[in-house]
């Protein structure tokens, strides 16, 4: 997102909340560039992160059971969630409970699908056995991710060996899918560490879409506003 920590159209939110917040540091870098704000991280994991502002806190908690705080949200923030919720629905009905009329929801979040950049990439992603065809969908923005560290600049290097990381620890969370289709442990962690060499393959120059959506919580007496 070139260095963007949200796009929605906020404006000095007075409660910030960053739902799964893993290792704390998108809530860490919006509580310092918004001082003004009280952020709150939550995720099922005990944050032990350093150098906390002190305009920010947080929780150990599951996102969906009772939520713990007895005040609402004017921004909530989901990254990289898409198989964290046994009911999806359910969480953004919660979501949409917990907002102030006219609050923001926003979520970031990453499509298994590869784009190539050039036309031997094309080919080689034709040829992978695992390539798959995208959905149509309505979003308000989206971004292509490099898949790993293939460009010669060394600034995107870095930035893509987070992005080949991120995507690669990401699946690993499919593994409930596909024990529900009956693959066994073993069958499983082959497939995904082929899907790990595939996505670390330097010679494929490929991207994969990242899209951010958000929505505003209706004044009452006001249409929903969600982009």
């Amino acid at each position: 997102m070139n260095g963007d920590l949200s796009w929605a159209p906020i404006s000095e939110p007075a409660n910030v909340l960053d739902i799964g917040t893993g290792t704390g540091i998108w809530a860490i870098e919006f509580a310092d560039k918004n001082p003004t704000s009280n952020v709150v991280g939550t995720d099922l994991s005990l944050i032990r992160a350093q150098d906390i502002p002190p305009n920010c806190e947080f929780f150990r908690a599951d996102a969906e059971e009772n939520w713990i705080f007895d005040y609402s949200f004017d921004y909530i923030h989901l990254r990289l969630m898409n198989t964290c919720f046994d009911d999806p629905k359910g969480m953004v009905k919660k979501i949409f409970d917990h907002l102030q009329p006219d609050g923001l929801i926003e979520y970031q979040e990453f499509c298994f699908e590869q784009i190539a950049a050039d036309e031997a990439s094309e080919l080689a992603i034709q040829n992978n056995a695992q390539s798959h065809q995208a959905t149509e969908r309505r979003t308000n923005r989206s971004h292509l991710s490099r898949l790993n560290p293939w460009p010669l600049d060394p600034k995107d290097k870095q930035i893509d060996m987070y992005s080949q990381h991120n995507l690669t620890e990401a699946t690993r969370s499919t593994c409930k899918f596909m024990k529900a289709l009956g693959m066994t442990e073993s069958e499983i962690d082959s497939f995904l560490d082929g899907v790990g060499s595939s996505i670390a393959d330097t010679s494929v120059h490929s991207y994969t879409p990242w899209y951010v959506v958000y929505g505003r919580k209706p004044i009452e007496g006001r249409s929903a506003n969600v982009k």
